[in-house]
């Protein structure tokens, strides 16, 4: 029983490492967005991004 847990512990930290937390002025872009990259001047124009952030603002 003990191998099982501890191989379970190892695929649990493993996944948790795979999992990083976005910060919410980049939500919009990392799961809304179709472009792949964005230079800086691309993302300082965004209207999506813009929108999400002054609904955010809104909360």
């Amino acid at each position: 029983m003990t191998i099982k847990n501890n191989s379970l512990n190892n695929l649990w930290q493993w996944f948790r490492n795979q999992v990083q937390t976005v910060p919410s002025e980049m939500s919009a872009c990392e799961f809304e967005c179709q472009e792949l990259e964005c230079n800086d001047e691309k993302w300082e124009k965004c209207d999506k991004r813009k929108e999400v952030e002054a609904l955010e603002m809104k909360l």
